[in-house]
């Protein structure tokens, strides 16, 4: 057969001119060689892929006989279709995926496709839970340079009973013991963020009224003051002692002092706003902090309202208790910019007013005892 004559097989019919690269090289490839070569991947008229084998006759009956003959090269050829070289029943194979290409090509890469039947997928249990299997074999024939790429998708039948059972009695330990060590990690978190907020709580709060202590009452007036001078506005300071506390302990025990500071707080807290805050400092020394003040009138009322909130008697071991409070004043940015320094004068501003009541009841008799009565019983005022 010559070089520029056509071939028809059945119902195929292949152009074996040198006007297609691919068959050319494959033509010119076998001539050199002597031997066969089979050609690139190439579209067939059915749309399927096909290869040429070329065979050079003069290799096999005489090359000098033919040439001095014809005065061409001759060639034998065999049109392949490759969709019949793969056997049907990998397609009934679940699992299973095979591709026939050219080893000058990769197996993913079109150009080099002949051929790729699979079969039935697997589940995506089986696909998440079970490994695949890949394997590339190259076919011995080196007129043929071909290889098949092989994926198989294991599926529960392809394991024995005594392994698939070892897997799912290995699968239920992992997922109960990823249970466990979540659950237990999720506590441990709990624990930690319990843990946490207990050592704030107890880094910044009073642990005898729950009101901040004096480390968080510090930071808050300095975060009062920088929003007071941003935005042009006051604040106040209320220094508080309360009158005659010593005389509780000494007389009622310290147990009965504890509950008077508790039952203190919260009138005192109760008089203030919820923007504004009561730090205990130590002892019976409370600060209330008081922002955006308008005038001095306003931190009157309060120290006022703070006064009458003490009237009412507290009631220890069966005996009415009354005490009274002296409270010292600062304002920003009247009386300073500096927290020390408003702390300073609040401090002062509370001593003259204690100072000023315990010389009106006497210059200071009987300073140290609390006013006492019985439940019910009033107290008589002179005429």
């Amino acid at each position: 057969m010559g070089t520029n004559s056509r071939t028809r097989t059945g119902r195929r019919c292949l152009d074996v001119a040198p006007s297609s690269s691919v068959l050319r090289d494959a033509m010119a490839r076998s001539f050199a060689l002597g031997t066969e070569v089979a050609s690139h991947p190439f579209e067939l008229l059915e749309g399927r892929r096909g290869y040429v084998l070329y065979h050079p006759i003069a290799a096999a009956i005489g090359k000098r006989l033919i040439e001095d003959r014809l005065h061409q090269p001759w060639y034998a050829l065999l049109v392949v279709d490759a969709a019949t070289v793969l056997p049907a029943w990998i397609s009934h194979t679940p699992g299973l995926s095979v591709t026939l290409y050219h080893r000058d090509f990769g197996p993913l890469d079109p150009t080099g496709r002949l051929a790729a039947a699979a079969g039935p997928e697997r589940s995506p249990v089986e696909r998440a839970l079970l490994p695949r299997l890949t394997r590339v074999v190259a076919l011995p024939d080196r007129s043929q340079p071909f290889a098949l790429a092989y994926a198989h998708q294991n599926g529960w039948h392809d394991l024995d009973p005594l392994l698939s059972g070892t897997l799912l009695v290995l699968c239920v330990v992992a997922v109960v013991t990823t249970l466990w060590f979540g659950r237990s990690f999720h506590a441990r978190q709990l624990h930690v963020l319990g843990e946490r907020d207990r050592l704030f709580v107890v880094a910044n709060f009073d642990t005898l009224t729950g009101l901040p202590n004096r480390d968080l009452l510090n930071d808050r007036v300095e975060q009062a003051l920088r929003r007071a001078k941003r935005q042009g506005s006051r604040l106040g300071l209320l220094f508080l002692d309360l009158d005659r506390f010593k005389g509780v302990n000494d007389r009622f025990g310290h147990a009965a002092g504890d509950e008077v500071l508790r039952q203190a707080a919260v009138r005192l807290r109760g008089v203030l706003r919820e923007q504004d805050t009561l730090a205990r400092l130590h002892g019976d020394e409370f600060l209330a902090l008081l922002e955006d003040v308008g005038s001095d009138r306003d931190i009157a009322q309060v120290r006022e309202k703070i006064k009458q909130a003490l009237v009412p008697p507290f009631i220890i071991k069966g005996e009415a208790l009354r005490l009274t409070v002296s409270i010292g004043t600062a304002q920003f940015p009247r009386d300073g910019a500096f927290p020390e320094r408003l702390l300073r004068q609040a401090d002062f501003r509370m001593f003259e007013d204690k100072h000023v009541g315990h010389a009106e009841v006497g210059g200071g008799a009987g300073c140290d005892d609390a006013a006492l009565e019985h439940p019910g019983e009033s107290r008589q005022t002179g005429p």
